[in-house]
Formats: structure tokens, sequence, C-alpha cells
């Protein structure tokens, strides 16, 4: 059951966190910002709360004959759970101020085109008068 409950939803996760590993490599090249900083430590949560709950699983599943289970098992999944999902947290947040960050200099550079489109016109419109 816990081998099955891993499944689908594990080979999915490990597709999205590559994804998301390529990711933060690629903007790594661009500069090392807050953002950057945040998306690298949620794709390192997520990531060691990930391969942890594996090993916890094969060791509950190799454990399984024996007479005694882990003990605190449960409560240590959890932990290793919920490091993923502040993994997760922190890459989205990370993600977000990426976002706006990108959102702003798109916009500063279609003000700056208007600007030199301007500029442009006022040239020509002076170099006519001269003439």
């Amino acid at each position: 059951m816990i081998a099955s409950g891993f499944g689908l939803m594990g080979v999915f996760g490990f597709a999205v966190l590559a994804g998301q590993i390529v990711g933060v490599i690629g903007l790594a090249k661009a500069g090392r910002t807050t953002e950057w900083w945040l998306m690298a430590s949620g794709v390192a949560c997520t990531l060691l709360g990930n391969v942890f709950s594996i090993a916890m699983m094969v060791g509950a599943i190799s454990n399984l004959g024996g007479s005694s289970a882990f003990s605190g098992f449960n409560s240590v999944w959890m932990v290793f759970a919920g490091l993923s999902g502040l993994g997760s947290l922190l890459f989205a947040a990370g993600f977000a101020m990426h976002g706006m960050r990108a959102l702003r200099i798109s916009s500063r550079h279609s003000e700056l085109e208007m600007l030199v489109k301007a500029q442009t016109e006022e040239i020509r419109r002076l170099t006519s008068e001269v003439r």
C-alpha cells in the first residue's frame, strides 16, 4: 500500500522537480537574486523531503516482516512530507517574485521603446524644420 501510493504521483513529482532544478540552474546564470535563492532553497527542501520519504518507505518495507516497527515512524514521515511542502511553498514564492520582476522589466522596456520612438519623431521634426 505504501509503495502503490508513491506510484504515478511520485513519477510526476520527480518530473516536476527535475524541471524546477533545470529552471533554477538556468536562472543562476542570470544572477543569484533573492528570488533565485528562494527557488533554490525550495528545490533543495523538496528534493530532501522526497529522498528521505523514499528512504523511510524502503526502511518500512524492509522492516515490515520484523517484530517491531520504527518508533515514531509516522511523525518522522510527516516531518519529511512537511519539508517537501515547505520546499514547494518556497519555490512558489520565489517564482511569483521572479514573475513580478519580469513584468516590471517588460513594462519598463515598453516605456523606453515608446520614449525612443517619440525622441526619433522629435529629431525628424526638428531636422525637417532646419532644412
